[in-house]
């Protein structure tokens, strides 16, 4: 923080900061501009917009999110109850003797209103674990749900979530951030526990259970390898957290932090049958569509690809097994481990994905001479001239996901493992008959497998375009809906009691 006032003109830095400007017109001015703050600058890894704070300005400006007044003489007050990310720049004149002087204070000022804050959550934490949690016998569960910010899409799993809660009778709080502005930090995630006090707290992708009160169920849905994971350091799991694990490759991380593998419970990604339903199927058209990402510039592929060449080799080989037909088992790609020198981890997570997601779509598009293709999901199709031609845009999660579904006759699915996965439910759910890349030597077997389509071989995708399987698509979805996983998750609770 003594950077703020080192003399250097801070108003305009190259790299953009949540900033607290001296002047509000220049605030205003900043945050008309709508700049997007680095990854590196927001804990949780979410691009966000750039918080000008103006001090001593009247009031927020339509239109303009950016830009947060400050009241001059309830700054303190207003700093200490702030959601909003910290300011870490300060913007003043520094040829003005009276604002570097004032740039002064207000550092010191709003570091000690920052430390307050950490007090006043150690006290609110010994408050919360001095209260007793108890459930009487006609009293309803208090359930909380929090995400982590490092990933959009878990929003939408948490709010369906809290809506099979409170359909079960669960008085139900969710606690969101507001992902362009807010990050939560301890003392506002315990004020939030000890004014709810609830009986069970579910989270996804993070583990907060060092707060709890020690009677409260912490419920924790693992769906990726997010940094408490791949850390793989033993962590304070307590008896009272349920740990399910989205598919069987995400389990040795959990065993890797200490969570003994009775512990660990399987569940699948859940599909909210309310939104993906077959609706009436009279818009539904002979087409195949793919909702998805490109991989090729995803875990830092494409910057890999430009410093190591021999990393182009190590993909041909992959691309060349996979158009083979090969399934790319684990002792194949230890083996590239050995010979190329990446991690395990690197080649399964990074390189897998990118050869089968990429590859079968471009298999797909290949395809456009027997049926209309149709491609959804990033921008990074449209650098790849097999795909771009068939990109109609990014869509959002939801409602717009399923109104594509239902008006196309065909959905490919492409996974390098996970037969549950999220594309192939939502697809199934709304009536729209899945192809799927054949992995289940590493997925497992599913009751379902009549009611989709398999393909391994771009020459096996192209036939299956005109084929019907045998079973209904809606089956996929039968035992998938969140109340199933809600359900559960009371059992358990019930089971260990208050």
């Amino acid at each position: 923080m003594a950077q703020w006032t080192t003399g250097e003109p801070l108003a305009d830095p190259d790299d953009p900061s949540d900033t607290l400007f001296l002047n509000p017109e220049t605030a205003l001015t900043a945050a008309r501009q709508a700049r997007t703050l680095p990854r590196e600058r927001i804990q949780s890894g979410v691009n966000g917009l750039q918080l000008c704070y103006a001090l001593g300005a009247a009031q927020e400006v339509t239109g303009v999110p950016g830009f947060v007044p400050v009241p001059v003489k309830g700054m303190v007050g207003f700093f200490h109850a702030n959601r909003r990310r910290a300011p870490t720049w300060i913007s003043f004149d520094p040829a003005d003797p009276a604002q570097r002087e004032n740039a002064a204070a207000l550092t010191g000022m709003i570091e000690k209103i920052y430390a307050a804050r950490f007090l006043e959550g150690n006290a609110l934490l010994a408050r919360l674990r001095s209260q007793p949690l108890t459930l009487g016998p006609e009293e309803p569960l208090r359930v909380l749900l929090n995400t982590s910010r490092c990933d959009e899409d878990l929003r939408f799993p948490a709010e369906a979530l809290a809506r099979h809660f409170a359909a079960r009778g669960c008085v139900v709080r969710t606690a969101f951030e507001d992902l362009r502005r807010e990050f939560f930090d301890a003392r506002d995630w315990i004020a939030i526990l000890q004014q709810f006090h609830p009986h069970v707290v579910v989270t996804l992708n993070e583990w907060q259970s060092f707060w709890s009160h020690p009677q409260c169920v912490n419920v924790i849905w693992w769906q990726d390898v997010v940094g408490q994971l791949r850390e793989t350091q033993p962590m304070a799991w307590r008896e009272r957290d349920l740990h399910y694990s989205l598919h069987q490759a995400l389990d040795g991380y959990l065993l890797k932090c200490g969570v003994p593998p009775e512990r660990i419970l399987r569940q699948p990604f859940c599909v909210d049958r309310e939104v993906f339903h077959p609706g009436s199927g009279e818009n539904r058209r002979r087409k195949v569509v793919f909702v998805g990402s490109s991989y090729a510039r995803k875990g830092g592929l494409d910057e890999a690809r430009r410093q190591d060449p021999g990393l182009e080799r190590l993909l041909g080989e992959m691309f060349e097994r996979l158009e083979a037909g090969d399934p790319l088992e684990d002792e194949v790609l230890q083996t590239y481990s050995q010979q190329f020198g990446y991690s395990f981890d690197t080649i399964f997570w990074i390189f897998l994905h990118y050869v089968v997601r990429d590859r079968t779509v471009q298999w797909l598009c290949r395809c456009a001479d027997r049926i209309d293709v149709e491609i959804y999901g990033g921008e990074s199709w449209l650098q790849d001239p097999t795909t771009a031609p068939f990109y109609k845009g990014l869509l959002p999660r939801g409602e717009a996901v399923a109104e594509v579904y239902r008006n196309a006759r065909y959905a490919l699915v492409s996974h390098p493992f996970d037969l549950w996965n999220l594309r192939l439910l939502e697809a199934a759910g709304c009536g729209c008959i899945p192809i799927v890349y054949d992995c289940r030597g590493r997925g497992g077997r599913a009751s379902w497998e009549d009611s989709c389509l398999w393909f391994r071989t771009f020459q096996t995708l192209r036939e299956q375009l005109t084929q019907v399987p045998v079973g209904d698509s809606r089956l996929v979805v039968e035992s998938a809906g969140y109340d199933s996983f809600v359900d559960q998750i009371l059992k358990e609770v019930y089971h260990m009691g208050f």
